[in-house]
């Protein structure tokens, strides 16, 4: 089952990644040429995704707007690395910023809403991406930033933060089989 389920999400991915690629290369490559890193698309992502955390209800319209711009900006960021070659500190950069912000969203939702299942839903996310972490990101991981952002945009902040909890604990159990399989091959 677990197997079935993660290679739809992974086909589903691939195949949005490819979608992105295509329609949004003509963004990506004077970025390139005009010698722009990936880390800076990196870091210009991560201060719209900070401006969207920060108007997250306080100014919805405001709100969604750096919540897109934060989205496209990452979709870019990972375009400019593959064109100009990846970096390992890139990869990094990109991952770390990726999971602030998703944890900012969070805590901004545990503030306002006032309810410990968030806590307990940031927890379970802090420790699936722990372990992806001291794997060196090649444990199994689903990243919840763009369902919680999608859910946010409509304003329905107890679905967000469900739906991280459920990306999260879907991750722990698949890193958990991961990490029983690596210690029965070796």
């Amino acid at each position: 089952m677990l197997d079935s389920f993660t290679n739809f999400v992974q086909n589903a991915m691939d195949c949005w990644r490819r979608y992105r690629s295509k329609k949004l290369s003509w963004i990506a490559e004077p970025l390139v040429q005009a010698g722009i890193p990936a880390s800076v698309v990196t870091l210009a992502s991560f201060l719209l995704g900070l401006a969207a955390v920060f108007f997250l209800f306080q100014n919805h319209f405001l709100f969604v707007l750096f919540a897109v711009l934060h989205l496209l900006a990452d979709a870019l960021d990972g375009m400019v690395a593959r064109v100009a070659k990846p970096s390992r500190f890139g990869t990094y950069l990109d991952y770390a910023s990726d999971q602030l912000i998703t944890l900012l969203l969070l805590v901004r939702i545990a503030g306002e809403l006032q309810d410990y299942f968030v806590v307990i839903v940031i927890l379970l996310f802090l420790a699936a991406q722990l372990v992806y972490l001291f794997s060196k990101l090649t444990a199994p991981v689903l990243f919840a930033r763009t369902m919680v952002l999608f859910f946010l945009a409509i304003q329905q902040p107890i679905p967000a933060y469900l739906s991280a909890g459920v990306v999260a604990l879907y991750s722990l159990a698949v890193q958990l089989r991961w990490c029983l399989e690596r210690k029965t091959r070796s």
